[in-house]
């Protein structure tokens, strides 16, 4: 790259791709919806569908209420172990999917069992863990889904699974339909994710479907690392929003851009003063997970930075500008408000196509899993502004129109009716003394600043109430 914006806080703390595990329990009835089963089934292509599971279902031998017989879990897990291995079909009811079958394999040693499962594709990896004694029912220690690859589509169904079964709280997994129409199978029941964790899993989905979208843009695979930090996710929010918008603002409070000393004029903002500044950053983008093998770069099409309120970081960098060495430079962002073009696709035609691509992709989403799943590729990565970042955009304010240490941004308070934070600005004094003397309204999405007082006003204002104060005995 030719820019590196440092500050990622707003990006989350990233995370490792392994599976959360679900808080499980087996279905005390051991019963599903018949009709839940059918219509799973149903959507399995025959020729995968396991032979034991291919039987057309009627009604069951043994009515039930509340749906068709599953023999017991003790008697399956018999089997299981028994058999060692089988092709098993997991069931989630009201699931807009099919969870596709997969081959199991099972093991147990001193009484813990388990069942393990080893897919052919992407969709994620089962594991369920129980013991089991003969005096009574098997006890379920973890159930977990796994990312099955290191793709960008093993992802987005990890995070399909594994979300909606947390919301739907039932799923059974089947290896055989008897000839009496009982079910061997085990039904389980887990626990809604908890606010924190379903979180997590909608910030993984906006990732995953944000870089699928990219991968179809340029026609190219990527292949994921363990683990996903904040740069990774900032990045992609950047070329993301670069093809779909053309022209976007973020937000960070510093970067550092590679300068050409004969492009530059340091008698200018923000090299003389706070001000600012444009870069042309090239035409090229690495791609984003590098291995081994050629250098990879994303053809992206010229682009460009654009910051309002920046000063220099470093004034030292000033000799080698001025000696005509090229160099790296750091700038301080003030407004935490970063602005980039990327020339073609901000062009009218290429938005039109680029917005189609994106509408089809979506749709095709929301074909496949849950609104709230799906939506997450509109949804942004960035996270709202939080108290400290308001602080930090105050301070860059006060430092922008050159006002003294004694004035100073306070605790932001909370405006829920117009979406942003206030931010009071007080003078205050060695002694402690300090009163209001403005305030500035900072949007909670973008930081941008909404409303702002007159800084020469509150200046002068100030000053003299700063004498007031230190004239009271």
């Amino acid at each position: 790259m030719s820019a590196n914006l440092s500050t990622v806080e707003q990006f989350g703390t990233g995370f490792e791709r392994s599976g959360i595990p679900f808080t499980p329990w087996l279905n005390e009835t051991n019963q599903l919806s018949g009709e839940a089963v059918e219509e799973q089934i149903s959507q399995v292509p025959p020729h995968q569908l396991p032979p034991r599971l291919r039987r057309e279902l009627t009604a069951p031998t043994k009515p039930s209420p509340n749906g068709f017989v599953v023999l017991a879990a003790s008697e399956v897990l018999r089997v299981w172990v028994q058999a060692e291995r089988f092709d098993g079909l997991l069931i989630i009811p009201d699931a807009p999917f099919v969870f596709p079958p997969q081959r199991f394999t099972v093991s147990s040693k001193d009484g813990r069992i388990s069942v393990e499962s080893h897919p052919t594709d992407a969709w994620p990896q089962i594991l369920i863990e129980l013991s089991h004694s003969p005096q009574g029912e098997p006890t379920v220690h973890r159930v977990q889904f796994r990312p099955s690859g290191n793709s960008v589509q093993s992802e987005i169904l990890y995070t399909r699974a594994h979300y909606t079964v947390s919301q739907i709280g039932s799923y059974l997994l089947a290896s055989e339909i008897t000839s009496d129409d009982e079910v061997v199978g085990i039904s389980f029941n887990c626990q809604q994710l908890p606010p924190e964790q379903a979180s997590s899993i909608l910030y993984r989905a906006k990732i995953a479907r944000k870089l699928r979208f990219i991968e179809r843009v340029f026609n190219i695979t990527e292949v994921l690392p363990e683990d996903i930090t904040p740069s990774h996710v900032q990045y992609i929010e950047a070329i993301f929003r670069g093809l779909t918008e053309g022209e976007f603002t973020t937000r960070g409070d510093g970067i550092t851009v590679f300068l050409r000393a004969a492009d530059v004029d340091l008698s200018a903002p923000p090299f003389s003063e706070a001000g600012s500044f444009e870069s042309f950053l090239g035409t090229e983008q690495p791609l984003l997970f590098q291995q081994r093998g050629p250098y990879r770069v994303l053809d992206v099409g010229p682009y460009y930075l654009k910051l309002q309120r920046a000063t220099l970081a470093n004034t030292t960098l000033l000799a080698r500008l001025r000696e005509g060495q090229d160099t790296w430079v750091r700038f301080e962002v003030l407004d935490n408000q970063l602005t980039y073009r990327y020339e073609k696709y901000a062009q009218p035609e290429r938005h039109k196509v680029v917005q189609q691509k994106l509408k089809r992709f979506h749709h095709l989403l929301n074909s496949e899993e849950t609104s709230d799943l799906a939506d997450t590729l509109l949804d942004p990565l960035i996270s709202d502004v939080l108290p400290d970042e308001a602080v930090k955009i105050g301070v860059g304010w006060l430092q922008y129109h050159d006002f003294p240490d004694r004035f100073n941004p306070q605790q932001p308070v909370l405006d829920d009716e117009r979406a942003c934070w206030r931010v009071p600005i007080y003078i205050v004094y060695a002694s402690g003394k300090g009163a209001p003397v403005g305030e500035l309204l900072i949007d909670l999405k973008t930081g941008s600043i909404i409303d702002e007082p007159l800084p020469e006003l509150m200046h002068r204002e100030g000053l003299a109430l700063g004498e007031k104060i230190l004239s009271v005995v």
